[in-house]
């Protein structure tokens, strides 16, 4: 009966959590119709967290080959001696 008991509970938080992962669903959503550049700054910091995360962790298979900015503008970066 106590397992019962314990797999309702846990079955009424994951219920109670719904409507708060709606909400900032819905959040997100409202934020990329507003400002669309805010999806791509948002996957280029999450390319970049995944970048460093794999730096940290020692697994050079998993970054990508080295860049760095040129200064001709937003997004321009060198790869290897070449612009991408």
């Amino acid at each position: 009966m106590m397992e019962l008991s314990k797999g309702l509970e846990r079955m009424i938080e994951d219920v109670e959590h719904l409507p708060v992962q709606l909400a900032w669903m819905a959040n997100d959503m409202k934020m990329q119709w507003t400002s669309p550049d805010l999806g791509d700054s948002l996957r280029r910091l999450q390319e970049e967290f995944l970048r460093c995360r794999a730096v940290i962790s020692g697994f050079p298979g998993e970054q990508e080959p080295n860049r760095r900015r040129t200064g001709k503008g937003p997004g321009d970066e060198e790869v290897d001696g070449g612009v991408t």
